[in-house]
């Protein structure tokens, strides 16, 4: 099995399963349309824009809007008052944890969700009582596959503190917003403390204004603010959600910047914007997205201003639901590789053994940057959050963390002068987590480097968690299969397929089988081989100063378990010869990437054609990577 070594500055892709001795080298995304990604449904279905689809004409009607019954609950508060109530209920330490979300301590707080509908809206009610500004979303215990609450700071209410409104009144405008819109008396609005000066009811417009487009202010009486629900938001109080599903065509635009594109279009929020996972930039992809409450009409008559961004939209129909991450069984790739000069008989030998053997499922430089032409990557940062060296992270973030980071000498004028007004007025907007880090040392202070890191927006301070996750997994993965190679032996970790649950192999592994091998994403929430992987594990965690026994809330991953080999289908492949350029189709699952199936089949990693891919050293455009 060939190797390469496995060291702190690698990304631990380090060997091949597959049997051929011959690979090829050869060049791919030389244009957008080489490189070709349609989502796969859990039905089976791909996604495509065919003929019947461009017509506009709407497949289903809105499942004909029949009226919801819904079960009114009467919440009264307890005699012993909902603080009382909340402490017997949870506890005086997760009470205390909850607090510390409202006091942006604790990033997310996970609790027990009631088993009864009556006990989970008490609940609920209980936090929001004593805590507006905390919100809830629904989860799944990893161990358990129990439901539980998700506790986080409400993000109206973060704009709300940070802009300057009080805990009182930010707790006044958050209850009165959580009541709705339907709330008996919601017309009348909500008072908040008066006596105030012209400049500190103008900042409370202007900060209420920007937080939500819900709630609208007026000045009162002796100095007031009122708060009332808008007219937009009042007219829209007896709608039913609806939700749009369309497929949706890209061409070289990134996730993030395709639904800023299309939110902007539609006039909605990104987060009226669902999807089952992210594509590549430097492609041409399909993939199903659901949207609530935008008109059929709405998003149909955006096509010409779309299709100029390079975004087509089609199979409009609505649904019951939005999307969820993960929620499809993964991508058909068509892939072209140009500049091939190997014989068509070891092409085809290559297809063959990969087809047979598979692909170890490593994580790819989407993930984890690419060791060869950046010098500081996610997983580096992430690894310096995970000790707790905060300081390490911040000038981490500030070096060079792209190939071509043309902000790279405004980044290094900073770390040198201290000044931070210049570096905030001379970096883009584009520079969402340095920019947030740097208003963090503003706010907090020169050396408050953890307060600073925290200011980064949470999905983007958790991928560099995700990326050191997945460069540990690849080590792991390499070390396990130097070792061992394709045979199960004892203290492996296999899912059983028929409960859907993490077993480790007692005795008899000539009976299981490599495919349902697993190896562990570190985390507070997984258990890790019982054999030399598993010790191998400790070690590597030991020498690179990590335990996970001391993550705190701030800087922590819950872990997951990812498969060890991944297995293509449906392969596909033809090669013109005189042109030197085979095209190759696959499916893989969700979570794999394309890329390594290319090195796994080429023996190589495949050349990138220059100036088409974005090789960043943070994570983007992964293909379905979610994280773990």
């Amino acid at each position: 099995m060939a190797t390469m070594e496995v060291n702190a500055d690698c990304v631990g892709i380090g060997a091949f399963c597959s049997q051929h001795k011959d690979g090829f080298s050869g060049v791919i995304k030389s244009a957008p349309e080489d490189f070709q990604v349609q989502e796969v449904s859990e039905d089976g279905d791909i996604a495509q824009l065919d003929k019947a689809e461009k017509t506009g004409a709407m497949l289903i009607a809105p499942s004909t809007q029949e009226k919801v019954k819904r079960e009114n609950l009467d919440i009264c508060e307890p005699n012993e008052g909902w603080n009382a109530f909340l402490e017997v209920s949870l506890g005086t330490e997760v009470v205390q944890r909850i607090a510390g979300i409202v006091l942006e301590s604790i990033e997310v707080v996970d609790v027990p969700a009631p088993a009864h509908l009556n006990d989970k809206v008490r609940l609920l009610h209980a936090i929001q009582h004593c805590y507006p500004g905390v919100q809830s979303n629904n989860g799944k215990d990893d161990d358990t596959g129990h439901t539980i609450l998700k506790l986080s700071l409400d993000p109206v209410y973060q704009k709300l503190r940070h802009g300057g409104v009080d805990e009182d009144d930010s707790n006044v405008i958050l209850a009165f917003l959580l009541r709705g819109p339907l709330d008996t008396g919601a017309d009348a609005g909500v008072a908040l403390k008066g006596n105030r000066t012209k400049d500190q009811r103008t900042l409370i417009h202007r900060v209420v204004a920007s937080a939500t487009n819900c709630l609208v202010t007026k000045s009162s009486d002796h100095g007031g603010v009122h708060v009332y629900f808008s007219p937009k938001t009042l007219r829209r109080k007896r709608k039913h959600d609806t939700y749009l599903q369309f497929v949706l065509k890209k061409t070289n635009v990134d996730h993030f910047t395709a639904l800023d594109i299309l939110a902007r279009t539609c006039h909605a929020a990104v987060s009226d914007f669902s999807v089952a996972g992210t594509k590549d930039k430097r492609a041409v992809t399909f993939q199903q997205v659901v949207v609530k409450n935008v008109s059929h009409d709405t998003l149909w008559k955006a096509q010409d201003t779309l299709a100029a961004e390079g975004l087509h939209v089609g199979g409009l129909r609505y649904v019951e639901r939005p999307l969820s991450l993960g929620q499809s069984s993964g991508n058909r790739f068509t892939i072209r590789i140009r500049d091939v000069h190997a014989a068509p008989q070891v092409v085809q030998a290559a297809m063959a053994s990969v087809t047979d053997g598979g692909v170890i499922n490593y994580f790819g430089y989407q993930r984890v940057g690419d060791p060869t032409t950046v010098p500081t990557r996610a997983h580096h940062i992430g690894h310096a959050m995970l000790r707790h060296d905060w300081e390490r992270a911040f000038r981490l973030l500030f070096s060079q963390t792209q190939a071509h980071d043309l902000n790279l000498a405004t980044k290094q004028a900073f770390l040198e002068s201290g000044n931070l007004s210049q570096a905030i007025k001379d970096l883009p907007h584009k520079c969402v987590s340095e920019r947030a880090a740097l208003m963090g040392l503003k706010r907090h202070g020169a050396t408050e480097y953890k307060k600073a890191m925290l200011q980064i927006p949470y999905h983007r301070r958790v991928m560099y968690l995700h990326a050191y996750q997945s460069v540990l997994f690849n080590r792991m993965a390499t070390y396990r299969l130097n070792t061992h190679g394709r045979n199960v032996v004892k203290g492996d970790l296999v899912l059983d397929t028929a409960t859907k649950s993490i077993r480790v192999v007692e005795e008899y592994p000539e009976r299981e089988h490599l495919d349902d091998v697993v190896l562990p994403l570190v985390g507070t929430k997984v258990v890790y081989p019982n054999n030399d992987v598993g010790d191998k594990y400790m070690e590597l965690l030991r020498a690179e100063g990590v335990d996970p026994a001391t993550w705190t809330q701030e800087a922590t991953v819950r872990g997951a378990y990812r498969s060890l080999i991944c297995r293509p289908s449906h392969v596909e492949w033809d090669m013109v010869v005189d042109a030197g350029v085979v095209t190759v189709s696959m499916h893989l699952p969700p979570g794999s990437f394309a890329t390594i199936f290319l090195r796994e089949l080429m023996k190589e990693h495949p050349a990138v054609a220059t100036g088409t891919l974005d090789a960043h050293g943070t994570p983007s455009d992964d293909v379905d990577g979610n994280p773990e």
